[in-house]
């Protein structure tokens, strides 16, 4: 679960409690005001997943803003990272 540290360390230290083989999944707060406060994944997001030894990257469909598509669903291809919308 995010805490105050954000995206990056939680996958750090999901990826560090499940011996590398955590599956991250990105949604949003049930009352997430996305005026100030926009749920964002992207390229680096990936760059700490494949660190962290996660291979899967499930996130809330039409909830999550996905940062340089090309770039990061490229990346994901090449390093065999699934990324999954529920």
């Amino acid at each position: 679960m995010e805490a105050v540290e954000g995206t990056n360390e939680t996958i750090k230290r999901g990826g560090t409690l499940c011996n590398r083989k955590a599956v991250v999944c990105k949604a949003a707060r049930a009352k997430q005001d996305n005026r100030f406060d926009i749920p964002v994944i992207g390229f680096e997001t990936l760059l700490v997943l494949k660190e962290s030894g996660c291979s899967t990257l499930a996130v809330e469909s039409h909830k999550i803003f996905l940062v340089d598509k090309v770039k990061t669903v490229r990346y994901a291809d090449d390093n065999k990272i699934a990324i999954i919308g529920l």
